[in-house]
This record gives C-alpha cells, sequence and structure tokens, in this order.
C-alpha cells in the first residue's frame, strides 16, 4: 500500500496537468504540485479556498449555468472549459473534468478534478476561426472555392465557398465524385468524366470550363483547376486538390463581347460592301462625264471627286484590313523581305502624271515571318512619301541586317523622300489613328496607323526620322524593324 501510495503520488505531481480535489461545497482540500504552473499559487495557498474565488463573478455565473444540474461534485462533470484568474491577476483558460470519488462504504470523499491550461489552444483556435473567416470572405467576394478529393474512398471535401458556387450543401452528406458529376450539365457531362478520369490516371494538372445544373435549376459557369497531387507510398495518387470559380459572369461579358463584335463586323462588311458598290457607281459616271468634257479646268475638277471616291474606298480598304489583323483572321508565313519590297517598289514606277524616282537597294534571301498584310506596310509608306511631295518624287529604300545582343536578328528598312519632312513635334504623332500632322496631304491618316499596328503584330518597330538629321524640310525618313528568321 504504501509503495502504491508512493508511485500514485509521483504520477500526480509529476503529470503536466493540475490535480485538485475538492469537497461537495467545491472547497479544495488537495492541490499538485503544478498549480504553481497554471495558477502561480503554491499547493498551500489554494487549499480550504473555494474553487469559485479564482474566477471573476460572471464566470462563476457562467459555469454555474453551464454545469446545471451537475454542478454538485457527488455526480461530476466532463470537460468544461472556462476562465481562470492567476496570482497576478491575468486571465487563463482552462479545461476541467471532474470525478467523483468514493471510499470502501461508498461514501463520498471528493471530486478528483484534472485542469488543463489551453489558454495557447485558444489562441491558436481564434487565430484560425478569424483565417478562416477572412478565407470564406475572400472566396465569397472572389466567388472561388477550394475542394479535396480522395480518389481512394472516391470522396470530395471543400471549403464553403466551394459548395456554394456548385449549389450542394457544406455538410451533413457524403460527396463522392460520381455524385458531384451527376451535378454537371448533360451536355457537358462526358467530357468532365474523361478529364475526371485522365487525372485519376495520369495526375497532370488539369483546368476546365463547364456548367453545373444547381438543385434550383439555375445554371452556372465554373471553372475547376488542380492545384495539388500528393501520391501514396506506392506511387499511386491518393488526394487531388484543387480550385473552383464561379465564371458566370465573365462567361455572360464574353457573350455579349462576342455578339458585339459579330454585330459590329457585321456593320463593317454591310457599310464597306455598300458603299465600294456606289463608289464604282459615282467613278463611272464621272469617268465617263470625264470623256465628254473638253478643257483642263473640267477635267481637274472632275479628277478631284474622283481622287475623294478612290480615298473613301481605300479607307475602307484600311478599315477592314485592320479589323482583320486585330482578329488574327490572317495567316502568318515567310516572306523574302527583299523581293517583297522589290514588287511593292515596281508598283510605283510608273504613275501618270507623275515624275517618281525609286531607287531601291532591296536585299534577298532575308525572311521574316509576316502576314499577308506585309506588303500593305511598303506600300502605305512608299504611297505617303510620293502624295506628300510636290514636283518629281524623289525616294530611295534600303536595308540593312543586324543581330541583337539577345541573339534575336533584325532588319531595318529605311525610305527616304524628298518630300516636306515632319516636324519633330508631329513625329510621334502621325502613327496615331486619324492623326495626319500639319500637311496638305489628302487622307484618312489610317494609313500610317495600319502600318503602325502591322509592325507591332510582327514584333518590330517603326519610327520616323529627318532625311537629314536636324534639318525636317528636307525630307523624311522611314525606318521599320523587323526580326528576322
Amino acid at each position: 500500500m504504501k509503495s502504491s501510495e508512493e508511485l500514485y503520488r509521483g504520477l500526480v505531481e509529476e503529470i503536466s496537468d493540475w490535480i485538485c480535489d475538492v469537497d461537495e461545497h467545491f472547497i479544495c482540500t488537495y492541490s499538485s504540485p503544478r498549480v504553481k504552473n497554471i495558477l502561480g499559487y503554491d499547493p498551500g495557498e489554494v487549499i480550504d479556498r473555494s474553487a469559485f474565488d479564482f474566477m471573476s463573478p460572471e464566470e462563476v455565473d457562467r459555469l454555474k449555468k453551464l454545469i446545471g444540474p451537475h454542478q454538485h461534485p457527488r455526480i461530476g462533470f466532463d470537460l468544461i472549459q472556462c476562465r481562470l484568474l492567476q496570482k497576478d491577476g491575468r486571465t487563463i483558460c482552462i479545461e476541467i473534468s471532474g470525478k467523483p470519488i468514493f471510499d470502501r462504504q461508498g461514501r463520498f470523499k471528493c471530486n478528483r478534478g484534472l485542469i488543463r491550461d489551453i489558454t495557447e489552444r485558444k489562441q491558436a483556435e481564434n487565430s484560425l476561426r478569424r483565417k478562416q473567416s477572412i478565407l470564406a470572405k475572400s472566396q465569397k467576394a472572389a466567388h472561388l472555392g477550394n475542394w479535396a478529393w480522395n480518389v481512394l474512398t472516391d470522396q470530395l471535401s471543400g471549403s464553403e465557398e466551394n459548395w456554394r458556387i456548385l449549389g450542394l450543401p457544406a455538410g451533413g452528406i457524403r460527396i463522392t465524385m460520381h455524385t458531384f458529376l451527376g451535378h454537371v450539365h448533360p451536355e457537358d457531362r462526358a467530357r468532365v468524366a474523361s478529364d475526371v478520369e485522365s487525372l485519376r490516371v495520369t495526375g497532370q494538372d488539369r483546368s476546365i470550363d463547364y456548367r453545373i445544373v444547381r438543385p434550383d435549376s439555375s445554371i452556372v459557369y465554373v471553372n475547376t483547376t488542380t492545384d495539388r497531387i500528393v501520391l501514396a507510398e506506392n506511387g499511386n495518387i491518393m488526394w487531388v486538390y484543387g480550385i473552383t470559380q464561379d465564371i458566370t459572369e465573365r462567361k455572360r461579358v464574353e457573350k455579349a463581347l462576342a455578339d458585339e463584335k459579330a454585330r459590329a463586323e457585321f456593320y463593317l462588311d454591310l457599310m464597306g460592301h455598300d458603299i465600294i458598290n456606289l463608289n464604282q457607281v459615282a467613278r463611272g459616271y464621272l469617268e465617263l462625264l470625264d470623256g465628254m468634257v473638253q478643257g483642263k479646268e473640267l477635267k481637274q475638277l472632275i479628277a478631284r471627286p474622283l481622287e475623294a471616291i478612290d480615298g473613301s474606298s481605300r479607307l475602307i480598304e484600311n478599315v477592314r484590313k485592320l479589323q482583320k489583323s486585330m482578329s488574327g483572321n490572317f495567316q502568318s508565313v515567310v516572306y523574302d523581305l527583299g523581293a517583297l519590297i522589290e514588287e511593292v517598289a515596281a508598283q510605283f514606277k510608273a504613275i501618270p502624271d507623275r515624275d517618281v524616282r525609286i531607287t531601291c537597294g532591296a536585299i534577298k534571301d532575308i525572311h521574316v515571318q509576316a502576314n499577308e498584310l506585309l506588303r500593305d506596310v511598303f506600300t502605305n509608306l512608299i504611297d505617303n512619301a510620293i502624295k506628300h511631295s510636290t514636283g518629281p518624287a524623289s525616294i530611295t529604300i534600303r536595308m540593312a541586317s543586324d543581330v541583337r545582343t539577345d541573339g534575336q536578328g533584325y532588319c531595318t528598312v529605311t525610305i527616304d523622300d524628298n518630300g516636306p519632312g515632319i516636324p519633330d513635334q508631329l513625329k510621334e504623332m502621325v502613327f496615331k489613328r486619324m492623326q495626319r500632322g500639319d500637311t496638305k496631304a489628302k487622307g484618312s491618316g489610317l494609313g500610317l496607323f495600319l502600318v503602325k499596328s502591322l509592325v507591332e503584330d510582327y514584333g518590330g518597330k517603326v519610327w520616323a526620322e529627318d532625311r537629314v538629321k536636324g534639318d525636317h524640310t528636307r525630307g523624311a525618313r522611314f525606318k521599320v524593324l523587323l526580326p528576322t528568321l
């Protein structure tokens, strides 16, 4: 008996929790030394004191209501959490369980309580709850939830927002992958099931858009992205983690934009087709009239509306080309840049009523990747040089290849003219939409904007300089830099 008592006392005194005995009036009759670590009192300082002496009045009332009919120590209680006041006045959180102790005759001796300090645990729990609340609010604001799939059991778990997006209950029923697939839109189900099976086998990251039919029959568009794969010891896939995002609004906006784009393209095609047809009719009558009249002045009066009609047709054609280029409707191919420039230059060597001299120093076998509108880049630049000049037009075209420090090859095409030039303050403006600068040239202002848009699509640059540095009145120089193959 003595040996057992010593062993028991040793266990009680060494255990990290505080053990104390209270009588039927909650008066402490025994305290283990651990009370010093928890409350800051020596064991003797708590003997003969009520357990309620170490609580605030509010906590005493709360604890008595919490214990309720089981507050009598003869019955005991299990895992009650409350707050105690330490010797220095600080408050700690504890978890207590009490068990009644009886002697051999069945007479009540005491209630033995086991008290554990859970302050740090409660702080961690509160911090976790705050973080979970912030996460839940963030997910709700972003319409984004996270999920986990146990491949071995086929069970799905996820955040509250994940189930809200899908219209499924967050708890209470067991949700499996099979259950989930039953909520996928029938038209998307086979595709999603195939993707899930592929994920189960290969474990490769996936991202897929599909529709969910909620229990209330509403339909939402969602995107599911695989975030992480966890393998079992045998190498098989055990867990798959991912993210689900409600993209219904994005799909609605995309559809609205697509509808507007299609409508704008329809109007553009309709307007362009009809205007060009009207231009052809007007041109036919003007050409007929031109053949009937005599006199230089009358013919000049007819020539001007003919030029306006041609400009109108070019404008429509440029808008069409710009629209198609921005939509990616032209196929990219490889061009011999020197050969293409020679072909373009040849088109301008026989212009009626104009003295045009073009010196073309093209270099063959320099290849670039572009679409069929590359020809329009140099057509517009040469045409601009002619339109903006008076009298004999002199145009010089040169090419030079170069390799930059990043290892990418480039070709620079330089086009010089003897026109009025471009003042420094207008060198950037001439490339902007519907801007022509301070010139007397006829045109829509879309030509150089089209040139800049195309060249940048090809990964290049275009800019304007003075033909003679520092004197813009002696002609303009346009440079086109294109990456080579």
